[in-house]
């Protein structure tokens, strides 16, 4: 056991991630049961942090996969052949185009505290992308200068490693979201957009609509919810549905691949032993916090956030085991060429 929770990638050691994950899964029983509670208690759609978070605050993760593209790009210009250079550009201009997309639209998400953006319609609109572009911009290109003098298939490596979790990260939120279309906390008791773009209080009725996580499933039907004349069944927005699981904290959880990255700015070993871990608990803490950001502003109940925790720290454990795996039976290595008899 202790040699398989050994296997690394990078540096970055399988056994640790066990532990945010134990501890997630710990959350996530206690919210199956305390969810309405605990979101009672603390829930303050009003919160400077949790607005913060949801808009501005995410553009750290997308940052995060933007560096991950210039790693890919910086490696695959090392190996000095056509199809990795063109590989390393269509993977980079991917991240680039993904990823500035993403943060554009959360900064304009109408929940992001950024109404002066909306307010100014389409011009408003190319502002907020092209902030979210001047950013990842910002996040990209030094790393990419750094990491051209760097071994080139640790770029690659971890690049792949972070753009693939996040792919498929983003595959099962979205995948599980669609299954159980669990309405959100502020759609239920707060405050939430109606049809024609009015802020309005939920109407009292809907909080019998509460559901835990395990309850209900619509499994891809959300007509329960898509009945104009019915305003406590009515969800104008089909992403006051969404709520399971957390997708902010999903992602944010990515950040803890960043020890990862470390070797490539030129740090050496005795540094690494020391720094890697300690990177590592920031990122995991810091995701604990958003995840608690999240429940703040009533958007996601305390078993949405843990569960994504849960399934993105698992699934970098399978990411390593998998490398690990490959780099094991050679598959990283061309086979050589029979010699020809004289």
């Amino acid at each position: 056991m202790k040699k398989f929770l050994m296997q690394s990638v990078c540096g970055l050691r399988m056994g640790w991630f066990f532990v945010p994950m134990i501890i997630a899964f710990g959350f996530y029983l206690t919210g199956s049961v305390l969810d309405l509670s605990f979101s009672q208690a603390i829930a303050d759609q009003n919160s400077w942090f949790g607005v913060f978070v949801e808009g501005w605050g995410m553009m750290i993760v997308f940052g995060f996969g933007v560096v991950a593209g210039a790693a890919v790009l910086a490696g695959a210009l090392q190996f000095k052949k056509k199809g990795w250079t063109i590989f390393g550009v269509i993977m980079f201009i991917a991240a680039m185009a993904v990823m500035t997309y993403e943060s554009g639209a959360h900064i304009l998400n109408e929940f992001g505290g950024n109404p002066w953006l909306r307010d100014m319609g389409a011009g408003g609109i190319a502002l907020g992308y092209g902030i979210s572009f001047i950013v990842m911009s910002a996040f990209a290109l030094p790393c990419f200068l750094v990491f051209r003098k760097a071994d080139a298939k640790t770029a690659v490596t971890m690049g792949l490693f972070v753009l693939g979790l996040m792919a498929v990260s983003a595959f099962a939120m979205e995948f599980s979201k669609m299954c159980a279309y669990r309405p959100r906390y502020r759609w239920l008791f707060g405050y939430t957009y109606d049809a024609n773009g009015n802020y309005v209080l939920a109407p009292a009725e809907r909080a019998n609509l509460y559901r835990r996580w395990f309850d209900d499933w619509q499994w891809f039907n959300k007509s329960k919810y898509s009945d104009p004349s019915n305003p406590v069944y009515y969800a104008s927005n089909s992403d006051y549905i969404k709520s399971f699981p957390s997708g902010h904290t999903g992602f944010f959880a990515v950040t803890m691949l960043f020890p990862g990255f470390l070797p490539l700015f030129g740090m050496k070993e005795e540094k690494l032993r020391i720094w890697q871990p300690i990177t590592f608990v920031i990122a995991a803490l810091a995701t604990y916090l958003v995840g608690f950001a999240r429940i703040l502003v009533g958007a996601h109940w305390l078993s949405d956030v843990s569960v994504a925790v849960t399934i993105t720290t698992g699934l970098s454990t399978f990411g390593i085991f998998f490398i690990n795996f490959l780099q094991k039976h050679n598959y990283f290595q061309r086979k050589k060429e029979p010699k020809e008899e004289a």
